[in-house]
């Protein structure tokens, strides 16, 4: 029966891929959002209490189920370029369509007796454009969880990359996600949005070694594979390294601090 389940979800996944390869740079591709972009689970794992754990469920540029909680914070960069090198989409010197990076900072707390809630603040381009995004799972159980969430609370991030025709678009972004556990270690999501998500997307993921994940990811627009290492603990932070394609083309890195 599990088997069947994950065939089904897979295959909504990859009939989705008929609206891909296309150029992120356009209006309407939300190239400054298609990143990390401070929602829970992305490039680091997460578990269904809350918490960090290289064990937990895992995406790159769309949400889990899961909420941050009880004051856990994780620091996370990414960059995504034609050749893994260093960039923001717009700098002091000057606009480039070769790179786009994100610093995020996400916290999250417990409402007792209601759920978790986690908000993110994400740092898009060395101007110092930023958003705020908002994720709530409220207390459930059952082999499903589901969360609600809101990517860019302000809807300033941008949709068609800075100084295109468009940009200045709201991209304030609701959406619904569920997250199964299918297995230890193994998690498939799947939610639907609007706006930068415009429709349903969903990843799978799942434990290789006790120390290696593989992620398979539609946000949308492109398939994202990637492939993340558990660093281990270093003082206080539990460190995530990523590496992977964006888009299947974008050679891209994430490193994730999780306390």
């Amino acid at each position: 029966m599990k088997s069947r389940i994950l065939t089904l979800l897979v295959g909504i996944l990859a009939s989705a891929t008929c609206f891909a390869q296309q150029g992120f740079y356009r209006e309407g591709q939300y190239p400054s959002l298609r990143n990390l972009n401070g929602l829970p689970g992305q490039a680091f794992g997460i578990n269904r209490q809350g918490h960090p754990d290289f064990r937990g469920a895992f995406s790159f540029s769309t949400p889990t189920a899961y909420a941050l909680s009880d004051w856990h914070w994780v620091l996370s960069g990414t960059f995504v370029s034609n050749d893994l090198s260093l960039g923001f989409a717009e700098s002091a010197f000057g606009a480039t369509t070769s790179a786009n990076g994100t610093g995020v900072l996400q916290i999250g707390t417990r409402l007792k007796g209601i759920g978790n809630f986690s908000y993110g603040f994400t740092l898009l381009s060395s101007e110092l454009d930023n958003i705020g995004s908002a994720h709530f799972t409220p207390e459930q159980s059952g082999p499903v969880t589901f969360g609600i969430g809101i990517m860019d609370v302000s809807g300033s991030g941008g949709t068609s990359g800075f100084g295109n025709p468009g940009d200045n678009r709201s991209s304030r972004s609701p959406y619904v996600v569920g997250t199964y556990e299918y297995q230890p270690g193994t998690f498939i999501t799947l939610g639907y949005g609007n706006t930068r998500f415009r429709g349903v997307f969903g990843s799978a993921s799942t434990l290789i070694t006790p120390r290696l994940r593989a992620l398979l990811e539609y946000d949308t627009f492109h398939w994202n594979q990637m492939l993340a290492y558990d660093i281990g603990r270093v003082g206080p932070a539990h460190i995530t390294a990523t590496l992977g394609t964006h888009a299947g083309r974008y050679g891209t890195w994430a490193l994730s601090f999780s306390f």
